[in-house]
């Protein structure tokens, strides 16, 4: 639930600072009925397009748990003997140029293709990799596939003082969280 939350706070912050994202997800779900549900997922590749960006630049467990080394290995000229402890950087692949390009931009068009299909990115990896990623993906998907769609389907993320827009400054934790914000959620008329 931490994650989920804390991805929410995030996200929020994310649509009133780019609203111009938000408005385009928007115009997608307006093609939908109020209520949003799972089984409309499949047709909303901009709002899942704006939830992977979301997970991408919030980056809220960067700090993956610690591991060791099950054999000797060598890595980019560095050797590690089995046994060693290694603690893998999640964010350093999320905010990877070579990985990313503009990692500092908020792109949800980053994962849309030529053919207007949702992009496979490898490379975004906010429940980690391998046998010990997080065994809630598919739970904590789905769970913010519904937040957010759902909110930006019935209101609007506005920025109270647009002269002077909340910080994106990170608060260390458990997870990694926006400083406090204030948001004007308005109901939208459709």
């Amino acid at each position: 639930m931490e994650t989920t939350v804390t991805t929410a706070k995030w996200g929020i912050l994310m649509l009133m600072l780019h609203p111009e994202a938000a408005q385009r997800a928007q115009e997608e779900l307006d093609q939908l009925p109020e209520r949003i549900v799972l089984s409309d997922k499949t047709h909303l590749i901009y709002v899942n397009a704006l939830i992977n960006e979301i997970q991408r630049t919030a980056n809220i467990l960067p700090i993956n748990l610690l591991r060791a080394v099950a054999e000797d290995i060598e890595i980019d000229g560095y050797r590690f003997p089995a046994g060693s402890m290694v603690l893998p950087q999640i964010s350093i692949t999320m905010n990877d140029p070579g990985n990313f390009e503009n990692p500092e931009k908020f792109l949800p068009e980053r994962f849309i293709d030529e053919n207007n299909n949702l992009k496979k990115v490898e490379t975004l990896i906010p429940f980690s990799i391998g046998k010990r990623q997080c065994l809630g993906e598919s739970l904590a998907r789905a769970e913010l596939f519904l937040i957010f769609a759902n909110l930006l389907r019935n209101f609007d993320f506005i920025c109270p003082d647009p002269g002077n827009p909340p910080s994106l400054e990170r608060v260390y934790g458990l997870t990694v969280s926006p400083k406090p914000y204030l948001c004007v959620i308005k109901k939208r008329v459709i």
